[in-house]
């Protein structure tokens, strides 16, 4: 894992490395659902497995959907749409420190 990469929690990366090998530039979407059942899904590109990871975590019963590499990097968390478009993030802006 290189730096600034976040491995995958325990329970998911061996959950993915029970599911078999990911290929290389492919991803694996690792969703925690309702009851604590793991269900996962191989894309080709990024872009399809992190819309589908927003789409996850988008459900009525909010699961949490990570993106990962064939390192099982986390490359993505699953988003609700209800936060908005991902290109209209606004950056976490710390609080100015009280004056005294």
């Amino acid at each position: 894992m290189s730096d600034g990469q976040t491995a995958l929690p325990e329970v998911l990366a061996s959950a993915a490395r029970q599911h078999g090998p990911i290929g290389d530039g492919a991803c694996r979407v690792l969703v925690i659902e309702a009851g604590g059942r793991i269900s996962q899904k191989d894309f080709d590109d990024l872009q399809s497995a992190v819309t589908y990871a927003d789409d996850a975590a988008s459900e009525e019963s909010r699961p949490i959907a990570y993106v990962c590499d064939s390192a099982l990097a986390v490359l993505a968390q699953g988003r609700h749409y209800a936060a908005g478009p991902r290109d209209q993030l606004v950056p976490h802006r710390q609080k100015d420190p009280p004056n005294d």
